[in-house]
């Protein structure tokens, strides 16, 4: 219920349905002027990269920087980078693709141990097309030694990644070092989930969505990708709320 109820709010807080909604309204309410006025704002305010900048500020954790990255044990990869297509097999890469990618120079560069991936898949029983069981194939072919990818694959949030993580890895017996390695927008939730199941965990910030804002041509130009940016945004935002109501954080 709290999966589908995340879901719900998400999709009723998406830019582009509000967008969708005022378009409508303007062609057909006798406040035509009005509505009009007020889709070309909301038009703007989520296609500037300026105002998204400003606002990714607030939420996103700065981008960290590999070679000031210390040693650890364990580096802790969560889901919600790929999934796999059911009929070519073909694995499909989100924009949180760079999180697999850090993780592999992390450990290539001795920063990191162990991989450890948290990624299930809610709407399967098929084991090849769980995300934490193809990633570590790929992680396979990419080089790292089999013995050192371990994955749960029971999780389908990021509450659940570190409940199913503390099952696998025993934090709070072990006296092991984690590097949590997630995208820089959802740093700050997923570390506080797993500093409730018992971790004394640093973050590695990937990907981040936004840049420095700044008052420039670039920034100031609608640009139609904001939009998706918004939405990873958005779904952060609703996901401490709840999160925090639901005790998770």
């Amino acid at each position: 219920m709290f999966y589908i109820i995340s879901k719900l709010l998400s999709f009723l807080l998406s830019p582009v349905l509000y967008l969708f909604i005022f378009i409508i309204l303007s062609f057909f309410s006798k406040r035509r002027v009005f509505f009009f006025a007020f889709t070309l704002f909301i038009f703007y305010f989520f296609t500037c990269p300026f105002i998204f900048n400003f606002f990714s500020e607030i939420i996103e954790e700065e981008a960290t920087e590999i070679a000031k990255i210390g040693k650890f044990d364990y580096g802790i990869l969560l889901g919600g980078i790929a999934s796999k297509d059911e009929n070519s097999h073909q694995i499909r890469y989100s924009s949180n693709a760079t999180r697999l990618l850090a993780t592999l120079e992390l450990y290539q560069s001795g920063r990191i141990d162990t991989i450890f991936i948290s990624a299930g898949k809610r709407d399967t029983s098929d084991y090849e097309q769980i995300e934490a069981v193809f990633l570590k194939k790929q992680l396979q072919l990419y080089g790292v030694a089999e013995e050192k990818i371990l994955i749960e694959y029971q999780s389908a949030n990021t509450h659940e990644n570190a409940v199913f993580s503390a099952i696998k890895l025993k934090p709070k017996a072990k006296n092991s070092t984690y590097l949590l390695i997630t995208s820089s927008y959802h740093v700050r939730r997923a570390k506080a989930c797993f500093e409730k199941e018992g971790f004394t965990i640093e973050s590695f910030a990937a990907d981040r969505l936004g840049d420095v804002p700044k008052l420039t041509i670039n920034q100031l130009i609608p640009q139609g990708n904001q939009f998706a940016k918004w939405d990873y945004l958005i779904h952060e935002l609703v996901g401490i709320v709840s999160y925090k109501l639901m005790g998770y954080l």
